[in-house]
């Protein structure tokens, strides 16, 4: 699954899924904004978390039921247990998947 905003500043920033959010670019970047294992949450105007299945677009309407809505993609760092040498070799075996081959960026807690 493929979902993609359009940022306050015009930017469209594309994630991909599959059953989770895996990985984030914004158009024009040269390396993605976040990717797994760090957390890619959606959260409404209002501050309610959205999973991807109410992401996704409704079968019978042919478009997610958000469209037009504001929401936000949170980046979550994760936990150092996931950045171990074996599962962050499964994480880049996922994103080459989705033809992704580089290095994952880690995102850092402020």
């Amino acid at each position: 699954m493929q979902v993609t905003l359009t940022t306050d500043d015009g930017t469209l920033v594309h994630v991909l899924a599959v059953n989770e959010n895996l990985i984030a670019y914004a158009e024009g970047c040269a390396s993605p904004l976040a990717a797994a294992p760090d957390t890619l949450a959606w959260l409404t105007e209002d501050g309610h978390p959205l999973s991807n299945s109410e992401i996704r677009p409704d079968a019978a309407l042919k478009r997610s039921q958000h469209l037009g809505r504001r929401i936000s993609l949170l980046g979550l760092p994760a936990a150092p247990i996931l950045r171990t040498p074996s599962l962050t070799a499964g994480f880049a075996a996922v994103l080459a998947q989705l033809d992704y081959f580089g290095q994952a960026p880690q995102l850092q807690a402020s």
